[in-house]
């Protein structure tokens, strides 16, 4: 059983310009088990650079690492679309479904639904 356990997320949308992200975990507890990703949602031809890193100082760990920028999948857009739903409406629902994964784990209630709500108004602008 690990004695410390650290597990990192981060989730993001770029929409017209480059961003940069870095996330670093440093693990320096011998059975320890550590995870970062780090996900990043692009609208509009943005771009993004994930980096993920892990500063490893002992020995025996569990770590891992993952990070991944994309486009909304044409897929689902397709999908939603040939069903009569507008463009902007089935954009706007894969959004907040992506947004959706990192909300769900937002540990206090109360800031939890203070983002929803934020995420909501947000695409209710862009209608």
């Amino acid at each position: 059983m690990p004695r410390r356990i650290a597990r990192a997320k981060r989730i993001s949308a770029s929409w017209w310009r480059s961003r940069s992200s870095q996330g670093r975990i440093i693990v320096n507890g011998q059975k320890s088990k550590c995870t970062i990703i780090m996900r990043a949602l692009l609208l509009s031809g943005a771009k993004a650079d994930n980096k993920p890193e892990l500063q490893i100082l002992a020995d025996d760990v569990n770590c891992g690492h993952a990070a991944n920028s994309e486009a909304l999948d044409e897929c689902p857009l397709f999908y939603l679309r040939v069903r009569g739903l507008p463009e902007q409406n089935v954009q706007a629902q894969l959004f907040q479904a992506f947004l959706g994964e990192a909300i769900v784990e937002i540990a206090g209630a109360g800031l939890r639904e203070f983002v929803t709500a934020q995420v909501a108004c947000w695409l209710e602008m862009r209608r």
